[in-house]
């Protein structure tokens, strides 16, 4: 009877995993939305790590594309291959880190001494840590408060935590060299995963150490007089440095942790502070812990702060989970925004490790009865998500009291669109096209997430690329250039006419938000006059389509002349425009010979002039700027785009960068020069001029115009304009 009551514990954990497993995979089996953002990022990984090893090219994973994404990440998007089947890695993101939870929870507290009632205690604990809402939440949508979705790793960086923190504390009771060689390979393994998991090694690392020292009554002297306790700490500690140097120093020789890639990375968090921080309130923030760690774990971990704090051999155990309770909530409040709560789920879960052996001894020393009552209490909230999970239709209130997201197909008609889209682009012989979208809602991001995974799985398609206002390295707005370039906008179906007039005639528009909103509703309201036709339509969002970019230009003209807009929309969005006069009034140089013009090879009508060329140092960088004027050979098709080199003094390129060329008449018969601008993120050392000239991809080759007037080279292709050295 004993020995069934210890295994009969063992055996329901592993019935409740094949349960949720058959419950995530027929969720995902619905899926229709492709993975998109971060979660396309670890697809592109994948793919780009299976690609090299079909064909056997021996790459560093780390420089792989995305090298923002470490190659840890494939061991849970796609472990065993490539596959075009997204559903199996949103299972996998979703089953993987339930399954180190519950193994984390047995590393830390299996022991041979616990009675029965403990070991159904340690299986209600890896229940309890199992049932987190985090663990639940499936395609995005405005109906619930959900602080993930399937696909990203986040859920996966928990559990490696978890597993790290689990070993560490074995390590320690064990007095186990191997378990604390574990502890180091998961916690340096955190860091092939997301760059937090820097933060995950040192937590491991001093939780270690702490622990170490308590079972010793942290008295130094034992270093020196506990003879195995010695090699412990001195072997641990040699094992320890080797594994994290290994992983240290493959993610800093590499591309993962380049310059470039740690300044993408500071600048997306000094965005993400500066414009989403959310005010940190005591609603908000309790609502995210609910909607993450759900109301049974809290409530366990202050139980463990409690038990450990009043259990002398624990309380190094109870000084670890503070301190990584502490420091997740400084990265992730002080750090990153408040809505991002996914960056302290691997701390708030290494505390709940931590504590478990001071939990199982809490439980065990109360009375009989107690213990099984108090077990079936912690796995209620579990036992509530099981039931849903396996609901053909769950209830959303109760989703959302638990919660939990399960919608996995809400948006079938917005992928069908996007699809259909393709297919029409590819019958018309189109190679590329550009779709602007006001904002990403859960329908719009559906459009982006088809497109995008397209690019990756079906390189034989149209390539559509989604314009959005945010980019993660400059505040967000509406940039008109972006707006203008596009071919298509796709925009949310406003139903209430009444609210929509009301933003619309709100004059007033203070800030990113309001001007969401201000550009949606005047989207809904655009037709034929102003240059756009409807494409196509679903029950939640129409897709627009440019015939005119003249008529469409001027009636955005009129929105940006008739309301107040941000500061940050004029910031972004310099004078499209210019006369000749004005440029004189702003003592902007003329082009350094006036015949600079630029026409197609063996004819005379003039497609571009170059007006006025100007280089100059911004905050954001180096920027070179050019006035352009159409001319009557402006029919020659496209789309064009002006190339801008910096080189040196033989010509050599040093830094190369292009926009398109926008066509269209100036909705001001006054101002005909159209402005253009690049900007490169700093003078390129060496660099004596700007070389620019105009092409157009015509597949597999270039065509260029070619430039009468100024110092020439390219057989007359490229314009070299000389910079003074001080610029």
């Amino acid at each position: 009877m004993t020995r069934l009551g210890k295994v009969a514990p063992l055996a329901v954990t592993a019935l409740w995993l094949g349960i949720i497993a058959l419950g995530l995979a027929l969720a995902a089996r619905v899926a229709t939305e492709p993975p998109v953002w971060d979660a396309l990022s670890y697809v592109q990984k994948a793919f780009g790590f299976w690609r090299a090893v079909a064909t056997r090219d021996l790459v560093n994973p780390f420089d792989l594309p995305m090298t923002l994404r470490p190659p840890g990440t494939i061991l849970m998007s796609y472990p065993f291959g490539w596959s075009d089947d997204f559903r199996w890695f949103y299972f996998r993101s979703c089953f993987i880190p339930v399954v180190l939870f519950a193994g984390a929870v047995y590393i830390a507290g299996w022991s041979r001494r616990l009675t029965p009632a403990g070991h159904w205690v340690l299986a209600a604990l890896a229940l309890a840590l199992c049932g987190m809402p985090i663990l639940y939440q499936f395609q995005s949508n405005e109906d619930l408060l959900i602080t993930v979705n399937w696909g990203l790793v986040d859920g996966f960086l928990g559990g490696v935590a978890a597993v790290s923190v689990a070993a560490a504390l074995r390590s320690v009771t064990a007095r186990s060299v191997g378990w604390a060689l574990v502890a180091a390979i998961a916690a340096g393994f955190s860091l092939w995963i997301k760059p937090s998991g820097l933060g995950v090694m040192a937590i491991v690392g001093v939780a270690w150490l702490m622990l170490a020292l308590s079972s010793v009554q942290w008295k130094l002297a034992a270093l020196r007089d506990d003879a195995a306790f010695r090699r412990f700490v001195v072997f641990g500690l040699i094992g320890a440095v080797l594994m994290y140097a290994g992983a240290v120093g493959l993610a800093f020789t590499s591309e993962y942790f380049s310059a470039d890639n740690i300044a993408f990375g500071r600048r997306a968090l000094e965005v993400l502070e500066t414009e989403y921080n959310s005010q940190v309130l005591l609603g908000l923030l309790g609502a995210l812990v609910r909607a993450s760690f759900g109301y049974m774990v809290p409530l366990l971990v202050v139980i463990g702060l409690v038990a450990a704090g009043s259990d002398r051999s624990a309380r190094g155990a109870a000084g670890a989970a503070l301190l990584s309770l502490v420091a997740g909530s400084w990265f992730w409040l002080g750090q990153t925004d408040a809505t991002q709560i996914r960056y302290f789920l691997p701390f708030g879960v290494a505390a709940f490790i931590l504590l478990v052996p001071a939990l199982l001894r809490w439980a065990e020393a109360a009375r009989h009865r107690a213990t099984y009552i108090g077990a079936g209490i912690t796995v209620l909230p579990t036992l509530a998500v099981t039931i849903l999970l396996l609901s053909p239709s769950p209830p959303q209130s109760w989703q959302r009291a638990m919660g939990i997201n399960l919608h996995a197909n809400n948006f079938a008609a917005e992928n069908r669109l996007a699809s259909d889209l393709l297919t029409r682009l590819k019958d018309e012989g189109r190679k590329t096209a550009f779709v602007y979208l006001p904002g990403t809602p859960a329908s719009l991001r559906n459009l982006e997430a088809v497109w995008d995974y397209a690019k990756v799985t079906r390189p034989d398609l149209p390539q559509v690329t989604a314009m959005i206002p945010t980019d993660w390295q400059h505040l967000s707005t509406v940039r008109a250039e972006d707006l203008l370039r596009c071919d298509f906008i796709a925009v949310e179906a406003l139903r209430d006419m009444a609210a929509r007039d009301k933003i619309l005639a709100q004059h007033d528009v203070p800030d990113f938000s309001s001007l969401i909103q201000l550009m949606a509703a005047w989207m809904s309201t655009l037709d034929e006059a102003d240059g756009v036709a409807v494409a196509a339509v679903t029950p939640r969002m129409k897709l627009l389509r440019i015939t005119h970019r003249g008529q469409f230009e001027a009636a955005l003209a009129r929105i940006e002349h008739t309301y107040t807009l941000p500061a940050v929309y004029h910031d972004a969005n310099p004078q499209r425009w210019w006369s000749a006069d004005e440029l004189t009034a702003r003592s902007i140089q003329p082009a350094p010979s006036t015949d600079i013009v630029f026409h197609a090879p063996g004819k005379t009508d003039v497609v571009r002039s170059v007006q006025a060329i100007e280089a100059s140092q911004t905050d954001q960088g180096f920027r070179a700027s050019f006035w352009l004027e159409s001319g009557p050979g402006d029919t020659e098709p496209g789309p064009w785009y002006l190339f801008v080199h910096l080189v040196d003094g033989a010509g050599n390129i040093l830094a190369n960068a292009q926009t398109e060329l926008l066509s269209g008449d100036s909705p001001s018969a006054d101002r005909p020069l159209r402005y253009y601008t690049i900007t490169y993120p700093a003078r390129a050392p060496g660099t004596a001029a700007l070389a620019f000239g105009i092409f157009k991809i015509n597949t597999p080759n270039l065509d260029f115009l070619v430039a009468e007037g100024g110092q020439r080279d390219w057989q007359d292709q490229r314009v070299i304009v000389p910079l003074p050295a001080s610029q």
